[in-house]
């Protein structure tokens, strides 16, 4: 968490950014693509800002994070 909030006083609304996304984007293989749900409107909207140059390899969704069946890829290989 200290090396992507540098500045960070771990105080209440002092992160910029929550390192598990980052985490999984950083373990990715050439072809995988990482899915974010955020529940909350103005968190996924950060998420969005946050990966938005990632292009097709990362999308984030705006609602629950249970992901449904019709997102597994056809291996049914998926870490959630």
């Amino acid at each position: 968490m200290r090396a992507c909030n540098p500045n960070a006083t771990y105080a209440l609304g002092s992160l910029r950014f929550y390192p598990v996304p980052l985490a999984g984007l950083q373990t990715l293989r050439p072809q995988d693509r990482l899915r974010l749900f955020e529940l909350h409107s103005s968190d996924s909207t950060i998420l969005q800002n946050n990966f938005s140059d990632q292009g097709r390899r990362v999308s984030v969704t705006t609602g629950n994070g249970s992901m449904p069946q019709g997102l597994l890829p056809p291996t049914r290989r998926a870490l959630c």
